[in-house]
């Protein structure tokens, strides 16, 4: 299921990983 609010939640953790 590929919903515009997984994609933020997913986006957010991804950048959030990369800038930690």
């Amino acid at each position: 299921m590929k919903t515009p609010l997984t994609e933020a939640v997913a986006a957010a953790d991804s950048q959030g990983r990369f800038l930690r």
